[in-house]
């Protein structure tokens, strides 16, 4: 069986929905609540019944999730009423985040870091796929964290760049 936690994505909970290591993303949010409802969050994230959500195909194989803002963190933005996640990260997030995969001359010091200063190196890693795979692209075992600087490298290798005529 698979397992099933509550998401948790740029660091935040987000309270009622739920992903697991497949990257299929699942929710207990009643069906039509937005800005406007004046429901407490118990109703609202947790008011409905679990139910399998599909996501948006973008580009060429990153699945895209929106997500509705009420009760998150992201309520007050101007933003739409929803907000989109990539699967891959929030697999990472919730399974295997960042601080739990520190490089070895961060581990020692992470602790000391103010919250601005983990943002900022957090900011500065991205969720890699191991494999480009047709199944299982965006699962658990076939994503890494790696930093964003060594991702476009990975991402050049075997291209050779025409720097003049």
């Amino acid at each position: 069986m698979v397992e099933l936690k509550e998401l948790i994505y740029d660091g935040y909970l987000i309270p009622g929905y739920y992903i697991n290591t497949n990257a299929e993303l699942f929710s207990t949010r009643l069906i039509g609540a937005n800005q406007h409802n004046k429901h407490d969050k118990q109703k609202v994230c947790y008011g409905g019944k679990m139910r399998k959500l599909l996501g948006t195909i973008t580009g060429k194989k990153y699945i895209l999730y929106k997500i509705g803002k009420i009760h998150t963190y992201r309520e007050n933005t101007t933003d739409y009423v929803q907000f989109g996640i990539l699967a891959h990260r929030a697999v990472m997030e919730t399974f295997s985040p960042f601080e739990d995969n520190l490089p070895d001359d961060l581990v020692n010091e992470w602790s000391n870091l103010s919250t601005n200063v983990k943002k900022y190196i957090i900011d500065g890693w991205t969720v890699d796929h191991k494999k480009d795979l047709d199944e299982g692209f965006n699962s658990l075992s076939n994503l890494e964290w790696m930093t964003r600087s060594d991702n476009a490298s990975k991402g050049n290798k075997g291209k050779k760049k025409k720097l003049w005529n």
